[in-house]
């Protein structure tokens, strides 16, 4: 099923929010240093919040390989303030983020006074809710 042009809309790339794929290679790069973005993929999701709908995507992917004493909480919580600004600008309904080979579903984007890592043992997870 190809979405129609109101479901493009919403699903515009952030490549086409005003240079999102720089802000977040400008931002590992400050916090990890460095950062790489690999052209533009493609995908189908399926939006259950509108009964199913299957909506095309071409995702931007920016990798970033950390040094385990480099993921603070400080520097955790800049990188999610980031993707969720700029999840929040590109309507995204999810931003992803692989850690330590787990996948992280961004779905409740940053606001202030938010309360969003959670800690368990010495490690740091993303928040989940």
């Amino acid at each position: 099923m190809r979405p129609n042009q109101a479901e493009r809309t919403r699903q515009q790339p952030w490549a086409a929010q005003l240079g999102s794929v720089d802000e977040v290679l400008t931002t590992l790069a400050r916090l990890f240093r460095g950062a790489t973005a690999y052209p533009r993929g493609r995908g189908v999701w399926r939006d259950d919040e509108r009964g199913g709908t299957l909506l095309q995507e071409e995702p931007d992917f920016v990798f970033s390989y950390v040094a385990e004493a480099d993921l603070t909480t400080n520097t955790l919580s800049e990188l999610y303030r980031t993707l969720s600004r700029l999840g929040r600008r590109a309507n995204q309904g999810e931003i992803g983020v692989v850690i330590d080979g787990k996948y992280y579903g961004i779905t409740e984007l940053w606001r202030r006074n938010q309360c969003f890592w959670k800690k368990k043992s010495n490690r740091r997870y993303m928040p989940t809710a």
